[in-house]
């Protein structure tokens, strides 16, 4: 499926990804809020951002995000997403496994991205803001993480005085 143009309102009916299915948001902006489910992946091609917002999608084998962004907002525990070299997965949600090559970026300010098993980030960038508060993003690990990528602090800003500690 190639999205012609934004979507005004969003697709409300369940997709079943009997083998995987490429979804190109073409440069424009679309959101899933049916259930997603079966063996095939969805495959998200294209820059633009597609948006899954559905509550629990339980059965779903997961995606490959090739390009352009997929923000989750909802809870795809078992479902396996690999984020490639110049994509983006962003929200607050859940997955099931998560492997990063591209950016992992929680929330649209603070938020949380969970991953129900493990996180490889050995080859990712994972972007995280931090408040004046000491709030900051978060990915919840439920297995191993893997880390060795790159990852990009966002400070709010801060006047820096003499003394000023911040702890990372």
């Amino acid at each position: 499926m190639k999205i012609g143009n934004n979507l005004a309102g969003s697709i409300d009916n369940s997709i079943l990804f009997s083998m995987d299915g490429i979804i190109d948001t073409n440069g424009y902006n679309a959101v899933l809020n049916g259930d997603l489910s079966g063996s095939g992946k969805l495959i998200k091609n294209g820059t633009g951002i597609l948006e899954l917002t559905r509550a629990s999608s339980p059965s779903f084998a997961g995606a490959i995000i090739n390009a352009g962004e997929l923000k989750v907002n909802g809870v795809f525990s078992n479902s396996a997403v690999t984020v490639n070299n110049g994509a983006k997965l962003t929200g607050n949600g859940m997955v099931g496994s998560l492997t990063n090559l591209g950016t992992v970026k929680p929330g649209t300010s603070l938020g949380v991205i969970q991953v129900a098993t493990d996180f490889d980030n050995t080859n990712g960038t994972y972007v995280c803001e931090i408040n004046r508060a000491g709030g900051s993003d978060l990915i919840a690990v439920g297995g191993t993480a893997m880390l060795g990528g790159l990852c990009m602090l966002y400070l709010e800003p801060v006047i820096i005085v003499v003394g000023l500690l911040i702890l990372f």
